[in-house]
């Protein structure tokens, strides 16, 4: 059937992730250092590895917060960015995994199945959404 094929075509968290894309923070440089940083890239969030295999995240809006404030500015940046609760994804694992991973999280990090120090991309529900709808639109085309 129609949905079957389109479900096949969406098999491994790769066919949806998106590029870890702009800049990622380093989680040694001070929140000031990296507010300034953060403020010449138009990205609204950013992923910051904390200690190797462990990644956190920031939007501008908190950076810049914590940039302003006394006790924070001057702090590394990992000591002030909560962990991204586990568990983070491999390229090659389901779509269905990468779904009870999501939950009520905004996005799950991706990681090399060998290197998990190593970001490959991010995935967020809206990823998944986006390359289904694609595939449903694309076949609509074909029995047009």
């Amino acid at each position: 059937s129609m949905e079957e094929e389109r479900e096949a075509e969406l098999r491994a968290v790769e066919d949806a992730m998106r590029e870890p894309g702009g800049v990622t923070l380093v989680g040694h440089e001070t929140v000031d250092q990296s507010a300034r940083r953060a403020a010449q890239v138009s990205s609204d969030y950013f992923v910051v590895p904390l200690e190797p295999g462990v990644w956190g995240g920031v939007s501008r809006s908190e950076l810049l917060q914590l940039s302003t404030r006394d006790d924070a500015a001057h702090r590394s940046l990992a000591d002030v960015v909560a962990p991204i609760a586990r568990p983070y994804l491999y390229p090659d694992q389901s779509i269905e995994f990468a779904l009870r991973a999501l939950r009520d999280r905004l996005f799950v990090p991706v990681v090399h199945r060998a290197d998990p120090t190593r970001l490959v991309g991010l995935l967020a529900l809206e990823d998944i959404v986006m390359v289904y709808r694609g595939a449903q639109s694309a076949s609509e085309h074909l029995t047009a």
